[in-house]
């Protein structure tokens, strides 16, 4: 028997083949292997045969996974070995003590009596020390440096240009020399040489900034920042400090967002950097921190674009973006191409201030990756994002096509046809056992999204509906969105209430709220009977949320239902609902219907307890 060790697993706790292929081999459950890959450290697998374990391994070298196969129980003479070599290791301060029960128990061993560690050996270095040390000596470097620069700063007009220039290069060459003699020499030093390297990188641009100034270029110039980081990739190449990197990379995006403000325009030197050297370099020498770093500047600087409302280079960037999802094949991919094709959306419609027909395939593709992966939070993303689409698609599409703008009152039933049809396929999905969490998020929010905009709907502002039935388009949209979320929604409610006779009152809810909808595109808002419908859904929607309190016995469907009364009440004391009947009248209905609902919940309990 063989098993598999996965380091780093925790990405790829969402890659489905994956997960799939060691269930099947290792005859776990799905969640099992889910749980293991997401835990915190590697991610063992055993007990599985040789051909299926070798079957895994393939997968996981395809994916460029770090991993380890390896025989359930070691030789006899390895074993052996192994129990004479781990004393002398604890003796000679090679390994800590506490460490010999893992060694052992690595290989399904007990492991002998633990020897003590001879007097002369060093105990093992503390991670926090050296931490706290490259801390400190990181600290000390960027205050020797901003020191320098002070002091230059504060006499700079006694300084000779000459002079000046001559000074900076010479501590900079010197801070070099330093930093490779401290770093290479006997005995090494590498944190002194960081320290001093660190240096030498604040001296680059002090001289690149005397030099631009000999030559009178403008201190915020884009060129500065842009050299400056060149000068840094050597030292970064050539001698392994890679901070000098992550320097350059932040140098070349202020490079770039100068550039913009010096000409209102982006330089295409920075995505050709960006993706012709920083993204490649860090893939291949598998440089996870570098790696993660430029992806979150690539991000940024696609938010510039959408600032500079620059097309090519945002398409560019995004292009990238696929590019590595292809190569990697990672979750965090998708989510990064999520945002960046939004990102992308806004940029489109700010370019050629036109319908976005094309956002339609990368939101099939997160449709399609949300369904492989089984991800919840993937395809609410989506869900949310295709809502958004639609909506600025058909508000261009207007303009496009010369139709009155929808807007105000044709927004709110966008925006009520929303939360229909959130809660229609959130009830469609709910006994799907995969997609509870998406319905149950559906299923809130647009229950929460309808029942805010029936509430809007019950004031007395629906006399200027001309906008919306003006544009066609929006209206048909409107009406089927808001048809389709009703017709999802029927079904699984009417299936409840043929269950049960207690079921009744969300059916009659939606019943209402379908009137309400339907009514507003069949007769003109010219006609008093639009407001009372919606207030009548409201005050339904209470009672339906205190029965359901009442016979479930719980208190916050209680008090939800009470809350949502109250608001009805107090926001018709500021409207004009009942123009003919005074608002105190409407409190003491309103007051009247409260106290004959606590007695009538009281005749009840008392029945029920006796």
């Amino acid at each position: 028997m063989h098993r598999i060790v996965v380091y780093q697993a925790l990405s790829w706790a969402e890659d489905s083949e994956l997960v799939e292929a060691i269930e099947a081999a290792a005859g776990l459950e799905r969640e099992t292997v889910t749980e293991r890959l997401a835990g915190a450290g590697p991610a063992y697998f055993e007990h599985l045969d040789e051909d299926a374990a070798r079957e895994i391994l393939g997968l996981l070298e395809a994916r460029s996974v770090d991993a380890d196969l390896e025989p359930m129980v070691a030789a006899t003479s390895q074993l052996e070995w192994l129990r004479a070599e781990v004393p002398k290791w604890v003796k000679r301060g090679l390994v800590h003590p506490a460490s010999v029960s893992r060694i052992f128990g690595n290989y399904g061993v007990e492991p002998p009596p633990a020897p003590r560690r001879a007097a002369s050996a060093p105990l093992p270095r503390r991670l926090g020390t050296s931490t706290l040390l490259r801390a400190v000596l990181t600290l000390g470097a960027v205050l020797v440096g901003l020191g320098l620069i002070l002091f230059v700063a504060a006499n700079w007009q006694r300084i000779p240009a000459s002079a000046r220039l001559a000074g900076a290069l010479g501590l900079t060459l010197l801070a070099l020399h330093g930093g490779y003699h401290s770093r290479f020499g006997t005995p090494p030093r590498p944190r002194l040489g960081a320290a001093l390297w660190l240096i030498a990188l604040l001296g680059i641009g002090g001289v690149v900034a005397l030099i631009g100034q000999t030559y009178h270029v403008q201190a915020g110039s884009y060129l500065l920042p842009l050299i400056w980081g060149v000068l840094c990739v050597p030292l970064a190449l050539l001698l392994g400090f890679k901070p000098a990197l992550y320097l350059a990379s932040a140098l070349w995006l202020w490079a770039y967002g100068l550039h913009f403000q010096e000409f209102e325009s982006l330089t295409w030197i920075y995505p050709a950097l960006l993706i012709g050297f920083l993204l490649p370099y860090s893939l291949v020498t598998r440089d996870r921190w570098l790696h993660r770093t430029q992806l979150a500047v690539l991000m940024m600087a696609l938010i510039l674009t959408l600032a500079a409302s620059s097309f090519w280079h945002c398409s560019v960037l995004v292009a990238a973006l696929v590019a590595l999802r292809f190569v990697r094949r990672e979750s965090r991919y998708d989510w990064l191409l999520v945002a960046g094709f939004l990102i992308w959306s806004f940029v489109y419609l700010l370019e050629f201030d036109a319908p976005n027909v094309f956002y339609a395939l990368p939101l099939a593709y997160f449709y399609y990756r949300a369904h492989q992966r089984k991800s919840n939070a993937l395809m609410i993303a989506t869900v949310l994002n295709t809502q958004l689409w639609l909506l600025l698609f058909l508000l261009e599409a207007n303009d496009w096509y010369g139709f009155e703008d929808a807007e105000g009152t044709g927004i709110l039933w966008w925006l009520l046809a929303s939360g229909l049809l959130w809660f229609g396929i959130g009830k469609r999905v709910e006994t799907v056992g995969e997609w509870r969490p998406l319905s149950m998020f559906l299923r809130y929010a647009g229950g929460l999204l309808t029942g805010s905009m029936v509430y809007v709907f019950t004031f007395r502002f629906y006399d200027n509906q001309g906008a919306f039935y003006g544009s066609p388009l929006f209206m048909a949209a409107t009406a089927a969105l808001g048809a389709a979320g009703l017709a999802m929604a029927a079904a699984p409610l009417l299936g409840q209430a043929g269950r049960g006779r207690r079921s009744w009152g969300a059916p009659l809810v939606l019943a209402l709220v379908a009137a309400s909808f339907a009514l507003s595109f069949v007769t003109p808002p010219s006609l008093p009977v639009h407001t009372p419908l919606f207030n009548v859904t409201l005050f339904a929607a209470a009672l339906v949320l205190m029965l359901r309190g009442h016979r479930r016995q719980s208190l916050g469907w209680y008090n939800a239902g009470i809350g949502l009364f109250v608001v009805l009440i107090g926001s018709r004391y500021f409207d004009t609902f009942v123009e003919f009947l005074p608002r105190s009248v409407f409190f003491v209905l309103g007051g009247l219907f409260l106290i004959g609902w606590a007695v009538l919940a009281d005749r009840q309990r008392r029945r029920r307890d006796a």
